[in-house]
């Protein structure tokens, strides 16, 4: 995956919000009547996103053509990916730090965090609140 076609992800991520709601909700039934989902399934959303990322590629659209179903698979996995990362920026983001030291120069963890992981705010929107997503981590 590239940074563009990751970036179409997310277009598509955040202009339909009903499909993040069957694919990232536990309750389905209990979306935006007026916003309806683009499949009826996770795995149709994922075909339908491909679509859009690849299709209108040079380098894609003939392979796209091929095996669609593949493609829907690849946007299922950078999804996945996508939620890995962003559990381990976000249970960082979360951990109770050692204090400022003397001398010590203050980052602002969110910014190191959005230039290494440019995504992580969209995820953030669409993600917060959702206890796969955001559950605070806790160690005895």
């Amino acid at each position: 995956w590239t940074n563009d076609q990751t970036n179409m992800l997310m277009s598509w991520l955040t202009s339909h919000l009903a499909d993040c709601h069957i694919l990232f909700y536990e309750n389905k039934g209990h979306h935006d009547s007026n916003n309806k989902p683009s499949n009826k399934d996770k795995a149709g959303i994922h075909e339908i996103i491909a679509q859009h990322v690849f299709r209108p590629s040079q380098e894609w659209a003939e392979h796209y053509t091929n095996a669609p179903k593949k493609f829907g698979i690849c946007v299922s996995n950078c999804i996945s990916y996508l939620c890995k990362v962003f559990i381990k920026h976000y249970g960082k983001l979360n951990q109770t730090g050692q204090g400022v030291l003397p001398g010590d120069v203050a980052e602002n963890a969110i910014e190191l965090v959005c230039k290494e992981f440019p995504w992580y705010d969209d995820l953030f929107r669409i993600w917060n609140g959702i206890p796969n997503f955001t559950a605070k981590i806790t160690t005895s």
